[in-house]
């Protein structure tokens, strides 16, 4: 922690073995609202400079020290100051010209000298330059370890991945840096009660491992929220009755700061009154959670990108084990349906080649029933033509190979298919009009195999916002599928779905991203299942008419 001047007065430690002009000097000063310390030899000035309890840390501001004191001399007085690394103001108070002694005062650390007997309006212009410039270099000193400390944050949080780990080194830092006894990294949920995530260092680690939330009073945390620098302070008695058990370590300070961000979180810091009530803490404290923020945020977005690539790998997976499947359903089908059906013809084309002419009621019965195998065959042909890719797409348009994907499913399972659609008069991408035509094919598979379901409603529309008192302006293309089956547990059968490799909902789900769209499923056991896919039209010029 930077110590840091609090106080309002500045002290002036006054050193003269001469009582009478002391006293003159001490009222001299004291007119314009300086606190004097007096001390009359050598050794009593040294006792007075180490004085340790004053408050504000630094026993005084600055020194007026006579030259020529009996036993340690000032010279002695200001040397030993230097070397014990005080760099408060000193000036020397002696009656001779400047000379040997001054050499030597100056070569001790002394900064300046004023001749006696003693000129007023100088020695007040010397001591109030003086301070002034102490206090500049007081704040450049605050700036400078304010500066170093979120630099070092940074470099601890640059080479940091994960997100636990950029907690504990944040948790870390922030209890060296600022000499605390504890400090603690949390990340919360959105309602600020419970932490997901967390780290605690010195005595916070008590407090962490019997809380594992942030457990801080709502009060503190609407100060927090409120606070100009996102950093509220809590000292004295209050700490125990306001901080929670991070109150009940025996700190009488405690800091706490918001990570304000995604996630959102809070640095939580257990300290002495004196490091709380630090401005420069505080700043400090600010800037830290800032940083914390931006590493968190950072983490989280390598973890989405090593997630996303897991996914993409795993999703080039099942296309290729789909594109496998379906080639074995294909081979499947031309093997046990369409060769038989073709050895059959042949069959009875054989036959009808080995018939005699008086045979007319034989041959008829053969050629009807290649005629029959034929119709069969042409029929197998038309259903795979349609499952590899729906000739109905590309001679009629979306609507009616969406129209006939209904009817062919409502003939083959008895299943009502309620379909609303309005028809787009706008041209849509190729890659459009397959996306959904499979994300309905898709859904309604899944109804077939899954659902239980007595009623299917399809719908297909653009919605339209107003954009003035009479114009309509079509904005989202709106696909909906809708089930009154059993329904599902949503997440537990995404997760199995991952899993085993099925493309089912997660297809869906994956069609739908590849075209920029947005998907919402919305289901329950035992309230059906609502499928719902809105792509955004940059253009829709033309009108809607009902089919």
């Amino acid at each position: 922690m930077f110590p840091g001047y609090k106080t309002v007065k500045k002290r002036i430690l006054v050193v003269d073995d001469d009582p009478k002009f002391r006293n003159r000097l001490s009222d001299m000063l004291q007119k314009q609202s300086y606190e004097i310390i007096l001390a009359n030899s050598g050794e009593d000035a040294l006792l007075q400079l180490e004085k340790d309890n004053w408050p504000g840390g630094c026993p005084v501001d600055l020194m007026l020290l006579d030259i020529g004191l009996p036993g340690i001399n000032g010279i002695e007085v200001c040397r030993r100051a230097r070397q014990n690394g005080m760099t408060l103001p000193i000036i020397m108070l002696t009656v001779e010209k400047p000379g040997e002694k001054l050499t030597h005062a100056f070569s001790a650390g002394a900064n300046d000298y004023v001749s006696k007997p003693i000129v007023n309006y100088e020695l007040q212009a010397r001591v109030e330059a003086f301070l002034k410039l102490r206090a500049t270099e007081t704040a450049l000193s605050e700036r400078n370890w304010e500066l170093e400390a979120l630099y070092d944050l940074t470099s601890a949080l640059v080479e940091t991945r994960s997100v636990q780990r950029v907690l504990e080194a944040a948790a870390r830092h922030v209890a060296c840096t600022l000499c605390a006894q504890g400090a603690a990294a949390v990340v919360l949920d959105d309602i600020w009660q419970t932490s997901a995530l967390g780290a605690a260092w010195g005595t916070a680690l008590m407090a962490w491992e019997e809380s594992r939330n942030l457990n801080l009073p709502t009060g503190i945390m609407a100060d927090v929220k409120t606070a100009d620098n996102g950093v509220t302070v809590v000292t004295g008695k209050n700490v125990q009755t306001e901080g929670g058990v991070w109150g009940q370590t025996g700190s009488t300070g405690l800091m706490v700061a918001l990570i304000q961000d995604r996630p959102n979180g809070a640095l939580i810091v257990q300290c002495t009154a004196e490091q709380a009530n630090s401005a420069a803490n505080e700043r400090v404290l600010s800037g830290c959670a800032q940083q914390v923020a931006v590493a968190l945020n950072r983490a989280q977005l390598l973890d989405q990108t090593i997630q996303g690539r897991d996914q993409l790998r795993h999703m080039t997976e099942r296309v290729i084990q789909a594109q496998e499947d379906e080639r074995r359903r294909i081979a499947r089908e031309l093997h046990d349906e369409m060769e038989q059906t073709l050895v059959a013809l042949k069959v009875h084309v054989t036959m009808v080649q080995n018939l005699s002419p008086g045979q007319p009621g034989l041959l008829h019965e053969h050629l009807a029933q290649a005629h029959t195998l034929l119709d069969t065959t042409m029929d197998e042909i038309d259903r795979l033509v349609l499952d590899l890719r729906p000739s109905s797409l590309d001679d009629l348009g979306l609507m009616p190979a969406l129209q006939s994907l209904a009817d062919r499913f409502t003939r083959r399972t008895g299943i009502q298919v309620d379909a609303r659609m309005k028809e787009i008069t706008v041209e849509l991408p190729q890659s459009l009009e397959t996306a959904l035509y499979r994300i309905v094919q898709e859904a309604l598979t899944n109804v077939e195999r899954h659902a239980e379901a007595q009623h299917v409603r399809l719908a297909l529309r653009v919605v339209s916002l107003p954009i003035g008192p009479y114009r309509m302006s079509p904005t989202k293309l709106m696909l909906t599928v809708f089930d009154d089956g059993k329904g599902f547990s949503l997440a537990q059968t995404l997760r199995t779905a991952a899993d085993e490799g099925c493309l089912g909902l997660v297809g869906i789900r994956e069609r739908v991203a590849m075209c920029g769209g947005d998907l919402v499923i919305d289901t329950a056991p035992r309230q059906g299942t609502h499928i719902e896919a809105s792509f955004v039209l940059a253009e829709l010029k033309d009108s809607l008419t009902e089919v």
